[in-house]
């Protein structure tokens, strides 16, 4: 893929599963050996399981499950990847078959490197996309220095919470930064996008319905993205 910085998550919570505090050993060394992460940590009722530099993790508790992968090689791999994770949890002694959803979502972060200044892509931004009158500017009677966009939308397969604007290096470091402490490379001027599908079914579903929602999400993430990345940038 072309050069650029993302980290892909999805996350299920339920209704709270007590048998994670059974099977939790057992579970991590099956997840460790057929996702083939080989660094796994067990808490009191939770599992995660990575591998070496954390670019790949997984993770199940009582009451949440979740993978999340960084930089990908193609748009389809994370969702390949994370229904391979939950085919192999829902098939684990002590996982519910069809436990009852309350949240499924979908997230993404791109960070696209701009070659520009900042102010030129602040510009592009504001003219393109999150767009200021000319009555807004005479009121506000000073420089637009940075821009960002908290907008919350819904769309016929759920509802969206969408952040996006330009970055600096210092910015995208930390907001691309792992739990870890693994910091990127960042360019030093980035339009960057942070796309949140997700609903909440609050009703029972089967890993077949979960998993096709899965995908739906990532690739509408995928699309949204690359349609405000082409507007801002031309």
């Amino acid at each position: 893929m072309e050069d650029r910085i993302d980290s892909h998550l999805v996350e299920i919570r339920y209704k709270p599963n007590s048998k994670v505090l059974d099977y939790r050993g057992a579970w991590a060394e099956a997840i460790s050996t057929l996702m083939e992460l080989n660094h796994w940590k067990i808490d009191a009722n939770r599992i995660d399981v990575r591998d070496e530099d954390a670019s790949h993790i997984a993770f199940v508790s009582f009451k949440n499950t979740g993978f999340a992968v960084r930089n990908v090689p193609t748009k389809h791999y994370f969702s390949d990847q994370a229904v391979k994770f939950l085919e192999i949890l829902f098939a684990l002694e002590g996982f519910e078959t069809e436990p009852f959803i309350e949240r499924i979502g979908v997230r993404l972060r791109v960070c696209k490197p701009f070659d520009g200044e900042f102010s030129d892509l602040v510009e592009k931004y504001s003219s393109n996309f999150i767009t200021i009158s000319k009555p807004a500017k005479d009121a506000l009677q000073s420089k637009l220095l940075d821009i960002g966009s908290p907008l919350v939308l819904e769309d016929k397969i759920g509802k969206i919470n969408l952040l996006g604007g330009p970055m600096g290096a210092k910015q995208t470091t930390q907001f691309f930064a792992t739990a870890d402490g693994v910091l990127p490379s960042a360019p030093s001027v980035g339009l960057v996008f942070d796309i949140d599908y997700w609903s909440a079914p609050k009703t029972i579903m089967a890993k077949s319905e979960l998993t096709n929602l899965l995908r739906q999400y990532a690739a509408a993430c995928w699309s949204m993205n690359d349609r405000l990345t082409k507007l801002v940038l031309g």
